[in-house]
């Protein structure tokens, strides 16, 4: 009994959800999870979880084990950063987490996505009213074959930019930590602002930055390094971020041999080798084109292979297909991001009615 009045007064309690305590120590556990988030933020998610959670049992919904590990190894597979929480000991935590998040997906999945209905009318009065904000630089598409040269790199890479999210989580402001460790001389000295960038010219490699909310940060992987990305604010059709930047660096025997092999790939494709892995990309707006591929795109005529061209940890063989100039795209080229962006909003809407909802029936306090 000692031992448990000890425990409960040294280990500070945030929040409580019915009779389930949530300590101060498992927040702080569970911050890498929820990367620039404040302590009371990540409180308050972890609050509306449990309290889903509870509603998602009483409608009968079911998570099991398997369900569990699968998600667990499919977020592995996309975030590669996540191997270093595994070995810094928080696999179960982070399993605990992915399973209330399973249960809300289930819920969500029962409750409210079937009566979402996005018309064509929707998506028409949106393309109309913020029309003018859809102004896209000019852009290309690509097909893409890449080989990785660059693994231990990027692992390098991705465990500084965790240091230094720990720094900001410890109190660092994020723009003493860009000019303190971001490589992009652009905007080093001016916070790491990349300004506003049109929801429709956001690159595939920065895709995830939907699923973060104002304030928070992310850790993505581009062709040319690692960014820390920050949502500094968001509009209707655009969203404003900055970034720390950090370069891959590559030794002149990886670049040799890479590029050698990419000549040999290279060769099958103009034989017309079907089995490459080929991959299409973009389109590309030209203003976030480093200054080595905007001179490739300049010469380059569509239809023409490149000669393998060193991108960041890769070694790229590039085909252009196409070719944009800028202005405002016809709606049925930004439909589906429209579609995506209303059906994504509504999600929201009806997450925060079903928060609310649930707050009348499960009891919760937080704790000062």
């Amino acid at each position: 009994m000692i031992f448990i009045l000890f425990s409960i007064t040294f280990d500070k309690l945030v929040a409580a959800v019915e009779n389930q305590a949530i300590p101060l120590s498992y927040v702080k556990e569970v911050a890498p999870l929820y990367p620039g988030a404040t302590t009371s933020e990540i409180t308050r998610k972890l609050v509306e979880e449990r309290v889903l959670y509870r509603i998602a049992r009483e409608e009968s919904i079911v998570v099991t084990q398997a369900e569990v590990q699968d998600a667990f190894q499919k977020a592995l597979g996309e975030n590669p950063q996540l191997q270093n929480l595994v070995k810094e000991g928080l696999k179960g935590i982070y399993l605990e987490e992915v399973r209330y998040q399973l249960y809300i997906q289930k819920l969500l999945q029962k409750k409210v996505i079937p009566h979402i209905n996005i018309t064509r009318r929707d998506i028409e009065d949106f393309y109309n009213t913020y029309r003018d904000s859809l102004m896209l630089p000019p852009s290309v598409s690509l097909e893409k074959l890449t080989i990785e040269i660059g693994k231990k790199e990027k692992e390098r890479l991705i465990e500084k930019a965790e240091k230094i999210l720990k720094e900001m989580e410890k109190g660092t402001p994020f723009e003493t930590l860009v000019e303190k460790y971001s490589e992009d001389p652009a905007t080093r000295y001016a916070g790491g602002k990349l300004g506003d960038i049109p929801i429709t010219g956001i690159p595939p490699y920065f895709s995830g930055i939907d699923t973060l909310e104002t304030g928070e940060v992310g850790i993505f992987t581009s062709p040319l390094g690692i960014h820390i990305i920050r949502v500094n604010s968001r509009t209707p059709m655009s969203v404003n971020l900055s970034h720390i930047f950090l370069g891959f660096k590559m030794d002149d025997r990886t670049v040799k041999e890479g590029y050698r092999e990419a000549e040999k790939l290279r060769e099958r494709w103009l034989n017309g080798d079907t089995t490459l892995p080929i991959e299409k990309v973009g389109p590309i707006p030209v203003t976030l084109m480093n200054s080595a591929l905007k001179s490739l795109v300049d010469t380059l005529k569509v239809g023409e292979l490149s000669k393998p061209i060193l991108e960041g940890n890769t070694m790229n063989v590039i085909k252009i297909t196409e070719k944009k100039q800028g202005g405002i795209p016809p709606l049925k080229e930004v439909q589906d991001k429209i579609y995506n962006l209303l059906f994504s909003r509504r999600v929201d809407e009806e997450y925060r009615k079903l928060v609310e909802e649930a707050s009348e029936k499960v009891f919760f306090v937080y704790l000062k």
